[in-house]
C-alpha cells in the first residue's frame, strides 16, 4: 500500500541560516537529503520502498522535489504543517472507529436512515456515523456519499482480568491488535499510517516545545513530502 508521508525539517540546521528568495530551491534540495537521510534508519520497518526525489504519485499536489518551504509561502506552509502533524491522531480515532462499533461499513444515508426506522420500531440498536472517519465522496455525480457507520459497543475495559485473558489467549484477537496500534500512534512511534515525521523530535508526535517554535517561526522549516510503500 501507498502512503504520502510528510516530514518536518529544521532548514536552519540544514543550511544554517533562513534562506533568501534567491536560495529558496538550494534550501529545499538540502532539507529533502537531511530528510531523507535522518530517516533511512525506518527502511524495512515502516517502509520497503519509497520516492526519494520527489513526492511520487501526489506530485500534481506537491510539484518538484516536493518540498513546501516555510520561508516561501508561510501561509501554505502552516496550513499544510497543522494538517499532517495531526495525521496520526486521524488514523487513531479511525481505528478506534473500527474498535467501537459493530457489523461497521460504508453506508448512504439513506440506508442509515432506513435501518434506524425499522431498529427504532423494533426497540434495537441503531446505527451511529462516526465522524472521525471522513465520508467517501464519489466522482459521479449521482453516486450518493457514504458515511463509515455501525452499531455501537460497549467500550473496552483495560483491567487485570483483560490483561491475563490476552497473556492465556495464543490467538491474536483483531481488537488487541487495535489497541495496540492506536497505541503507537498517539505515543508517537514512526508507522507507515502515521504519514508524518518530526526530525526535531525523532517522533510522528510534535512536542510541544516544536510546535511553538513552528508557529512562531515557519520560516525556519519545511515539510518533505515522499510516497512511501509497505
Amino acid at each position: 500500500m501507498h502512503y504520502l508521508h510528510a516530514i518536518l525539517v529544521n532548514v536552519i540546521e540544514a543550511s544554517g541560516h533562513i534562506p533568501q528568495p534567491e536560495e529558496y530551491e538550494d534550501a529545499k534540495l538540502e532539507a529533502r537529503g537531511v530528510a531523507m537521510s535522518e530517516t533511512e534508519e525506518y527502511y524495512g520497518s515502516v517502509f520497503d520502498w519509497r520516492t526519494e526525489d520527489n513526492a511520487g504519485r501526489w506530485s500534481d499536489l506537491y510539484p518538484g522535489i516536493g518540498v513546501v518551504l516555510g520561508a516561501e509561502d508561510r501561509e501554505r506552509f502552516l496550513a499544510e504543517f497543522h494538517r499532517w502533524r495531526n495525521m496520526p491522531l486521524k488514523k487513531a480515532l479511525e481505528l478506534y472507529a473500527t474498535f467501537s462499533l459493530d457489523q461497521t461499513g460504508w453506508r448512504t444515508q439513506e440506508e442509515i436512515d432506513e435501518f434506524n426506522e425499522r431498529a427504532r420500531q423494533e426497540g434495537t440498536p441503531e446505527f451511529v456515523i462516526n465522524s472521525d472517519v471522513e465520508p467517501l465522496i464519489f466522482d459521479e455525480p449521482d453516486e450518493p456519499q457514504r458515511y463509515y457507520s455501525g452499531i455501537p459497543k460497549s467500550d473496552a475495559v483495560i483491567n487485570r482480568d483483560f490483561i491475563c485473558q490476552v497473556w492465556g489467549n495464543e490467538d491474536v484477537n483483531y481488537n488487541l491488535y487495535l489497541l495496540k496500534s492506536i497505541m503507537q500512534l498517539i505515543c508517537g512511534d514512526y508507522r507507515s499510517d502515521s504519514q508524518f515525521y518530526s526530525l526535531l523530535d525523532y517522533s510522528s508526535r510534535v512536542s510541544k516545545k516544536t510546535l511553538e517554535d513552528v508557529l512562531a517561526h515557519p520560516e525556519k522549516y519545511a515539510l518533505v513530502f515522499s510516497d512511501y510503500h509497505n
